[in-house]
């Protein structure tokens, strides 16, 4: 990617390598700064590169809000450096370090000089541009992808990719950053950090702030705030009409000179049709994108929901699919007159999707997105008493709809998906169903949501599902084809395909929680994000405070389900599951009933209590043990020595009928085991409940309470 073509027009949004400018600290926390610090004096620093900046100087000063003294001062030390960079080593390096404090005081551009380098070992590489699907390592250097070298950099962090497939960074067409104007539900900050953990490595910013985003001043005001957040490529995508008022068109040709990729006025639709004629002809000559929230006023009225069987049952009122199907076929026409690219946002209606069919069969050039909730939900799933989770615009449609929108995505006449990312404060959607506002969040749940529905489901191929984040969204808005060749800028995400969750918007970075998702067992999730070969997102990182050296320890009685449990929360963690009561049959070589029998409880002890001796030397296991048989206060203590204590629990009839089904033994032939159940738990009582953290299993799935568990622990 060559500099200034990171993005179509956009000096603002790349510097020289095609990454946003990351900003010092901004109050949000950084994971990369850790990794970022042993590397600020590797032998490998080109001065040459601080010889790119100068070639535009107006962009510097313009998008990155220098003064004038302290572009010079920049420039002055960057001019220093190449020199220095032949001088000793220590000057070097104190010359460096003092440029880089001055430059993220100014909010600069030191951080591009640190080179990250990155091996990640045996990953399955998921690349739809170059049709890969294999295993193999990839090499991050310099902000690119790169040739594995003879030997590894000192610096080099290595990443075990067993397990983990690696793919381009995907790409959202549809992200509402709420700032300026609304940033109590979201800040262009916590977007991109939201957008950071959800594996994207590019959003596009909606206009629908307060002001509007229609002129090449609030465009730069966005370019400042992405330059602070210092994450994730935020791409503008600014009003067709001044104010997103609908009437007069606005000046597209300078938003497209400040780096506008298309034109929206989503959030409203312009319905005059002479305007949007307008806007498209000038569109096409700017070689941009008109994006369109189809949806004409007068027919969706008040409507609050789709109108069907279900509004009706409910008593709200509906938005007909024809709302969305008149506005449809009137941008198609328009397409078709002005040759302007029209891309249908958030596609909700079964008719509408044929509308698209037709037209692109007939050469018209216009694209459709599906967002992760119209192919999750229907109009049947709306709880009135629960606008924050079902409350969107367009809205989810009968299911007629869905299984349209889904034969729409299988077969190509839908192009992408899109979150609509839209946040909301609980106060705003606390105001019941007619009151409170249309948008749902989707940035942290799209890859677990789209993942679960159409590739465990065998619905779509993995390379197929990868490219509608990826290749997909890029060719509509004109950006280059993402890739993890060498040579293409380490944009990738690293995904658990694996990884079994449970939504919890208490997790989210987002500063909003209006998800429908709440509660959903997902499959899928990123655990890594890369942006310009940062890494913008660890999972590890996010989901636990466990410190080096700490493991986790599952107590609980026979049929709590620790080792259940065990095995999914290790899985989770990237940890080692251990099972006690295995690794003492291993070391004796005979049954614990045997042990018991022939050597007696003191002798079983023992041999735990060494057993813990070793593991306390190790870090990173998950243990499972503690049966009601052997639990007492010095186990406890000599676990608790060893890492974070857990105690699972469960009712004792639960208990009962799980020993009975692990054994294969009917029910009925196993009455007599309760009563020494029931005494054996009322002698432990309270030992267990002497464990600081108590989960319940009783009701709960073994992913639920991993969950959990990782809750408890989360800083």
């Amino acid at each position: 990617m060559n500099a200034g073509a990171a993005h179509p027009g956009n000096a603002l949004f790349a510097n020289g390598w095609g990454i946003p400018h990351p900003p010092a600290n901004n109050g949000v926390h950084l994971q990369p700064d850790r990794f970022q610090t042993e590397s600020l004096y590797s032998s490998q620093f080109d001065p040459a590169f601080l010889t790119a900046p100068c070639q535009n100087l107006t962009a510097i000063r313009r998008f990155h809000a220098f003064s004038e003294t302290a572009l010079a001062c920049t420039l002055l030390f960057g001019w220093m450096i190449c020199h220095l960079h032949r001088l000793g080593p220590s000057l070097q390096r104190a010359t460096k370090y003092h440029f880089s404090l001055f430059c993220q005081a100014r909010g600069g551009v030191y951080t591009h000089l640190v080179n990250n380098t990155f091996y990640i070992k045996n990953v399955r590489i998921l690349d739809p541009a170059l049709k890969m699907d294999l295993f193999q390592d990839l090499f991050i250097a310099n902000g690119r992808i790169a040739a594995l070298p003879p030997s590894l950099p000192p610096d080099t962090r290595i990443i075990e990719g067993k397990g983990l497939a690696a793919a381009p960074g995907f790409i959202d067409l549809h992200v509402h950053l709420r700032e300026p104007g609304h940033e109590a539900a979201e800040t262009v900050a916590t977007g991109c950090l939201s957008a950071a953990r959800g594996g994207f490595t590019t959003i596009v910013a909606m206009p629908n702030t307060n002001p509007p985003l229609d002129s090449p001043e609030q465009v730069a005001e966005l370019a400042a705030r992405a330059t602070a957040a210092g994450l994730v490529h935020v791409l503008p995508a600014p009003c067709i009409t001044k104010g997103r008022s609908g009437q007069d068109v606005a000046e597209l040709a300078a938003l497209a000179q400040a780096g506008a990729v298309a034109f929206t006025d989503d959030g409203c639709t312009v319905s005059n049709d002479a305007v949007m004629e307008a806007a498209m002809v000038e569109s096409a000559r700017l070689h941009r994108t008109i994006m369109d929230h189809a949806l004409d006023p007068k027919l969706a009225g008040h409507g609050v929901m789709h109108e069907g069987l279900h509004s009706r049952k409910l008593g709200l009122a509906g938005i007909p699919s024809e709302a969305e199907t008149v506005t449809v076929n009137r941008d198609i026409q328009l397409s078709r007159k002005t040759g302007c690219a029209m891309h249908i946002q958030h596609l909700s209606a079964a008719g509408s999707v044929e509308l698209i069919r037709d037209a692109r069969a007939n050469g018209i050039r216009v694209t459709a997105e599906l967002t992760p909730h119209h192919l999750a939900l229907t109009d049947a799933d709306v709880d009135p008493a629960r606008p924050d989770r079902h409350k969107m615009n367009p809205p989810v449609r009968g299911e007629s709809d869905r299984a349209a929108l889904v034969k729409g995505l299988l077969e190509g006449t839908i192009s992408c998906f899109a979150t609509d990312h839209a946040p909301h404060t609980a106060a705003s959607k606390n105001k019941g169903f007619t009151g409170a506002p249309f948008g749902v969040v989707g940035l942290e749940t799209a890859i677990g949501v789209t993942y679960t529905l159409l590739v465990k489901k065998g619905l779509m191929s993995l390379l197929d599902w990868v490219s509608r984040w990826t290749t997909e969204p890029a060719r509509i808005i004109g950006l280059p084809v993402p890739t993890l060749a060498i040579g293409a800028p380490a944009d990738l995400v690293l995904l658990d395909l694996d990884s079994e969750w449970i939504v919890e918007p208490g997790d989210f970075a987002s500063k909003s929680r209006n998800t429908p998702f709440a509660g959903w067992p997902l499959t899928g999730r990123a655990v890594m994000t890369f942006c310009g070969g940062r890494l913008i997102h660890d999972l590890k990182f996010h989901i636990s405070n466990l410190k080096s050296h700490q493991n986790i320890v599952l107590m609980g009685f026979m049929g709590t389900g620790k080792s259940t449990v065990g095995r999914k929360l290790a899985a989770r963690l990237g940890m080692k599951f251990l099972d006690m009561d295995t690794l003492i049959e291993e070391r004796t070589g005979k049954p614990i009933p045997r042990i018991f029998e022939e050597d007696g409880e003191p002798h079983f002890r023992d041999l735990e209590r060494s057993l813990v001796r070793e593991l306390s030397g190790q870090d990173g296991l998950v243990i499972a043990c503690g049966g009601g048989v052997v639990i007492n206060p010095d186990n406890i203590r000599d676990y608790g020595r060893t890492g974070l204590v857990v105690c699972l629990t469960a009712t004792p009839d639960v208990i009962f009928e799980r020993t009975s089904r692990a054994r294969n033994r009917p029910l009925l032939e196993e009455k007599d085991r309760m009563k020494r159940i029931l005494d054996l738990l009322e002698k432990r009582r309270s030992l267990y409940a002497s464990i600081p953290h108590q989960v319940d299993t009783t009701t709960a799935s073994a992913s639920e309470v991993v969950e959990t568990i990782i809750r408890l622990f989360r800083p």
